[in-house]
């Protein structure tokens, strides 16, 4: 909002020294013209030794130019940051934890977060070893499958990306969302890293082992709606074949992969 009214007062200022325009081979003739000693603009300082009596003169071509630049300089402005606040994740929503304890008076904000930043390091170790099976049942399938693909092509190349010394700083509730089906929070969560590539020699493919980068993620947790903290899961055997669900959500025998209805992570990414 500070950010809207500095940039509309700048606009305001440049609107009114293009209006003065009309003047301006008066204003700055080779005599020194107004800003002679520094001194206000008045009669006797702005004259530049010709007819001209130093008034201000409103040229209408150039104040209606003026005005319309500014005013849709504005709008565009104004345009782009309602913009970025309507994209999920980028706005800080101070009331996301009363929403979220109003669907379900359980929940624990200290828990979860505790929860969001264990997940986020085991995520980055098992995309680090090549072990996404690991992290399999705290992710949507759908998320797992695009991981695992992204992952496919750094197996097949031969490459390793390495992540060492993380260290995560802070992690807040940015966000609650539902939609037909699911409800979602959105963590933002800051974090500090040293982040290169190497192939299976160890030679350095990008990324620098030795920089350490400050980054700002983005971790969107999805769980079907209308659940709750601590609620048994309500699907205990495979709607397949009948066989027992394992600890990552996927029958034990045909291997379908089943929807948690606990919190799991369905994208990651920066903020």
């Amino acid at each position: 909002m500070k950010k809207g009214i500095a940039l509309w007062l700048a606009c305001l200022i440049l609107a009114i020294n293009l209006c003065a325009l009309g003047d301006v081979g008066n204003s700055f003739s080779d005599s020194g013209g107004s800003w002679d000693s520094g001194s206000s603009w008045s009669a006797s300082d702005s004259s530049s030794g010709d007819s001209s009596d130093g008034s201000f003169y409103f040229d209408p071509v150039m104040g209606t130019v003026a005005i319309v630049f500014s005013a849709g300089f504005v709008g565009v402005i104004f345009w782009l940051s309602k913009r970025e606040m309507n994209q999920p994740g980028k706005s800080i929503d101070e009331n996301a934890m009363e929403k979220i304890l109003q669907d379900d008076p359980g929940f624990s904000q200290e828990n979860f977060l505790s929860h969001a930043k264990k997940l986020f390091i085991q995520l980055q170790e098992a995309w680090e070893s090549h072990q996404m099976e690991v992290v399999r049942g705290q992710l949507t399938p759908a998320y797992y499958e695009t991981l695992d693909a992204q992952l496919n092509e750094f197996r097949q190349k031969g490459h390793h990306n390495r992540m060492e010394g993380q260290e995560i700083l802070s992690a807040k509730i940015a966000q609650y969302k539902k939609d037909e089906h699911h409800s979602y929070i959105v963590v933002r969560l800051n974090a500090t890293v040293i982040d290169f590539v190497e192939d299976k020699a160890g030679n350095l493919v990008s990324g620098d082992k030795s920089q350490r980068h400050d980054r700002v993620y983005k971790l969107v947790f999805r769980r079907p709606l209308g659940s709750q903290t601590g609620a048994p899961q309500s699907i205990v055997n495979c709607p397949n074949c009948g066989s027992p669900i394992n600890k990552n959500g996927a029958c034990s025998h045909c291997g379908t992969q089943l929807e948690s209805q606990d919190w799991q992570l369905d994208s990651y990414g920066r903020f």
